[in-house]
């Protein structure tokens, strides 16, 4: 953990995103999350590292996602870059 290297780019996994907002849903135990957060809180990344997400055509949603009324929590990752 002393090695503090920056990292460029982050590939998160989804099983669904939007690509208007960059909300997604992860694989469901949060550990995207944890790890995006360790490495914030190391000084590894920041708010400019773009994060990537790969996803076939039929996990890119446009309506409903977030579920209206609950919007992204602020520990929830968002994507920059669908791929």
């Amino acid at each position: 953990l002393e090695d503090r290297t920056k990292i460029d780019l982050i590939v998160i996994g989804s099983s669904a995103v939007n690509p208007i907002t960059g909300a997604r849903v992860g694989k469901g135990e949060g550990f995207a999350e944890l790890e995006y957060g360790m490495m914030r809180q190391l000084g590894m990344i920041d708010e400019t590292t773009p994060v990537v997400t790969t996803v076939h055509d039929c996990q890119v949603i446009e309506k409903g996602l977030p579920p209206e009324g609950k919007p992204m929590m602020l520990h929830d990752v968002p994507v920059d870059i669908i791929v």
